[in-house]
């Protein structure tokens, strides 16, 4: 749907509210006409009540331990799915490139690549930030956004399960036990924790390979179902949509049950048959994405350069080893010190015969990172699963013991293992890369489960539950990412919660700078912002303050410098500050005006605009002057003015000093001084007129009365006739 309605340029929220109607339809009448063909459509809903009604009847009179596992399951992910809910994105890719692009889009109504500084926004596989276009359109802001990955975690919950079962056909007493308990390894996994309320894709990701895998060991028994086969090409073809690196995942798995499936299909018509319908299945929905990534970037996975920078520069078996062996490390945190320091040690000293520097330039980025960490952190982007990964390698332990029983175990296993090494052997070190793990432990969960449950006593799997539950609650409380047992983090706007964790000061900043372009009525704003920095905050800032206009990236450094933009040209470019602009940047923009950690440079025309303030002290707030007929009392014989421009000027104020009902003080003497290092003193009449000369930015002039005031002249104020910035000349 999205494809179709980019072509058109129609993706907008009639479009998508009319294709969703459109599928609705479809759905509904191709589901009554199924349960027509079964029976009455009344007598199918009956039957479908009584299934579930049984399940939970089944479910209260089932073992304590299942209920209270099926309990903490329920728990963890409903508040989850609150906090996804609740809060807004605060992971730093996510306000780099995963929700801009969804502006962008929305803002061209296509999927179009467009001009930008950062090439993640364009290359990175779409489809959940698709999915986020459409329930940004829907419900028009972000408060959704997080679901997307939630409902992945909550739907690799159910495939998981299957998956359990598939994995174990034969057991019947604990086929519950067996699957709840799968539930619940998934859902206390620490990363999946944190990755599920963020807006990356991770977790879709998993949900697309796991899918694979169960239709793929479905296939297996199977091989002559199309349904089946059509499936598992379609969750190829939607994983590599959601996350290219999910070829590394996918590929020993895929090999193999394409070998497998060509050795029972025997006829060469029929394998050639069904690998084209396979090859169209997993094309289709990528190859949309793949021309746009190849038009831009000469290449469909996107731009060689990063693609290469993420890649190993060399290939061999030390360097599978020694990534393995740091990969791991990225699991070891317990937040037990002692047992932290004993896995690191087993894990340093293993390197050690690999040959290789746990710095490697060739297989580390960035350079000199890796360290082995003791220090407790969870966020969402370096958070480990250090029992987790000891229940793998005690399930590949017990289940090696037995090879023959478990020979179908070990196969799945073995085709898993071979996966990890094959993700060491192309991908670099990288300290987030706990969260690339994430589909590998989803994926062994179901083997772990399977192994623990048949191998080990009940009040062991028992256990196992309570302290997986129990950690899941300390990553919880401890997530840096979404301080929400903070009173503080809950005190801030929406705004400045999402930037709570990186730049706590930048919405403060970018609130100023809104404000200021609403002010001048500039209605293209234009960004000169490069890979890491976050351009969402912009977006949310800007439309808090009402701004209807454009935003676009200009002065790429990039492939995507070619892509022409649409005018109007931007009148305002905002831009970090520790980069220098431009040549003809400071040409076309000559005023610059400074926000803290951006900068502003505004074009001759909008840099014309003045706003003047000044401070309630009854109200505790600052209001707003127009610039004719406006009232300002002496409070404590004091007014603050604030004068706040983008380019030099002279600001002139003629005004009035008046008493109660508007009558006259008298001869009075006022001082007027500013931030600016200007000071006069003004006597003589009631009326005064002031010309001041203001830098650009804020500057604020105090004007006070240097009289003491009788009680009958208390509630005097500063009757403005008139007030004007003359602009200075343009440089």
């Amino acid at each position: 749907m999205t494809e179709f309605l980019s072509a058109r340029t129609l993706l907008s929220r009639p479009g998508v509210v009319i294709g969703w109607c459109c599928v609705d339809v479809v759905l509904v009448s191709t589901w009554v006409r199924f349960a027509r063909q079964r029976a009455s459509l009344p007598r199918v809903l009956c039957d479908e009540w009584t299934h579930y009604r049984s399940l939970l009847l089944s479910f209260r009179s089932g073992p304590g331990d299942i209920r209270l596992m099926t309990l903490a399951i329920a728990l963890l992910a409903a508040f989850l799915g609150c906090v996804a809910l609740l809060t807004p994105p605060t992971n730093w890719d996510s306000l780099t490139y995963h929700l801009p692009r969804v502006m962008h889009w929305i803002q061209q109504r296509s999927v179009e690549h467009y001009q930008t500084g950062n090439i993640g926004q364009l290359q990175m596989g779409p489809w959940s930030a698709f999915v986020q276009t459409h329930l940004f359109l829907l419900c028009g802001n972000d408060r959704f956004a997080n679901l997307v990955q939630w409902s992945a975690m909550c739907g690799c919950l159910f495939v998981t399960t299957l998956l359990a079962r598939q994995l174990w056909p034969t057991v019947q007493s604990d086929a519950r036990r067996l699957q709840i308990f799968t539930a619940l390894l998934v859902v206390t996994l620490p990363t999946g924790i944190v990755e599920s309320i963020t807006t990356q894709t991770d977790y879709a990701a998993a949900f697309w390979v796991i899918c694979f895998m169960s239709l793929a060991v479905a296939l297996g028994r199977s091989p002559k179902s199309l349904s089946l086969l059509s499936g598992a090409a379609l969750a190829v073809g939607l994983a590599l949509l959601t996350k290219i690196t999910t070829v590394l995942y996918l590929a020993p798995v895929g090999a193999a049950t394409g070998l497998w499936l060509a050795w029972r299909w025997r006829s060469p018509g029929i394998i050639a048959g069904r690998a084209l319908l396979v090859a169209l299945l997993v094309i289709s929905p990528v190859l949309p994405h793949a021309l746009r990534n190849q038009r831009v970037f000469g290449w469909t996975a996107g731009s060689r350069t990063t693609q290469q920078d993420g890649q190993n520069a060399k290939v061999n078996v030390g360097v599978v080893l020694s990534n393995a062996i740091r990969n791991a490390a990225l699991h070891t945190n317990t937040g037990i010190l002692p047992l932290t320091r004993f896995a690191n040690g087993i894990l340093k000293a293993l390197h050690g015969f690999t040959g290789r520097g746990l710095n490697d330039p060739g297989t580390s980025i960035p350079e000199g990172t890796f360290a082995f960490q003791e220090r407790f952190y969870i966020s969402d982007s370096s958070t480990g699963n250090p029992y987790h990964l000891a229940l793998i390698l005690n399930a590949l332990t017990l289940a090696i013991c037995r090879p023959r029983k478990n020979a179908h175990l070990l196969l799945y296993s073995f085709f898993l293992v071979i996966s990890c090494l094959l993700f060491c052997l192309v991908i670099r070190w990288q300290m987030w890369n706990s969260r690339y793990h994430l589909p590998y432990f989803i994926s062994f969960m179901p083997f772990v489960s399977v192994v623990t449950v048949s191998r080990c006593p009940r009040w062991a799997v028992n256990a196992i539950a309570v302290g997986l539950t129990l950690f899941a609650a300390v990553i919880l409380v401890t997530n840096r990412s979404r301080p929400v047992f903070d009173p503080a983090f809950w005190s801030r706007p929406r705004a400045a919660q999402s930037l709570i964790l990186y730049l706590p000061q930048l919405e403060e900043q970018l609130d100023v700078f809104a404000k200021d372009v609403v002010a001048s009525g500039c209605s293209v704003v234009g960004l000169k912002f490069n890979s890491d920095d976050g351009e969402y905050p912009v977006w949310t800032s800007l439309r808090q303050h009402g701004f209807r206009g454009h935003v676009e990236s200009v002065y790429a450094d990039n492939e995507t410098a070619a892509i022409l933009r649409s005018p109007p040209d931007p009148c305002v470019i905002l831009a970090m500050s520790a980069r220098p602009p431009r040549a003809e940047v400071a040409e076309q923009f000559p005023h610059r005006l400074g926000y803290g950690l951006v900068t502003a440079y505004w074009s001759k025309q909008a840099s014309r605009w003045a706003q003047l303030t000044y401070f309630d002290f009854a109200r505790n707030s600052f209001l707003s002057l127009p610039a004719f007929a406006a009232s300002i009392p002496f409070d404590r014989q004091t007014i603050y003015l604030f004068v706040r421009i983008a380019r030099s000027g002279m600001f002139r104020l003629d005004a009035d000093v008046v008493g109660s009902a508007d009558m006259g003080l008298g001869m009075r003497r006022l001082r007027v001084v500013s931030d600016a290092g200007y000071s006069e003193e003004l006597s003589g009449g009631e009326k005064i007129s002031l010309a001041m000369p203001v830098p650009a930015g804020t500057t604020r002039v105090r004007i006070s009365l240097m009289d003491q005031l009788s009680p009958s002249q208390r509630e005097s104020s500063l009757k403005i006739i008139r007030w004007a910035i003359e602009a200075g000349q343009d440089r």
